[in-house]
């Protein structure tokens, strides 16, 4: 799994891997695939693939972390909250 992710974010090879593969099943649905429902499953699947292979390649560009382990909003949003009132107003 080290060549699929690196620092948290799709590795130099995992995106050009899945845009090869989303191009390679656009081409099979478009000229070798006659079943309709086939063809659309596998330009679907294609197109999915370079999709997420351009936002992950987007992302890495600009240095984004798209998994976080730490969530980061979840602390950012308790910082929001108003502090409790422990004391009754009578």
């Amino acid at each position: 799994m080290n060549w699929v992710f690196k620092d948290n974010n799709l590795s130099g090879l995992a995106i050009p891997f899945l845009i090869l593969t989303g191009i390679i099943l656009i081409y099979i649905s478009l000229e070798l695939i006659e079943h309709y429902y086939f063809r659309l499953f596998l330009f679907s699947i294609g197109l999915l693939s370079v999709a997420t292979a351009g936002y992950a390649g987007r992302s890495r560009a600009l240095g984004l972390r798209p998994f976080l382990k730490e969530e980061e909003w979840r602390k950012a949003k308790e910082t929001y909250d108003p502090p409790d009132d422990k004391e009754e107003h009578s």
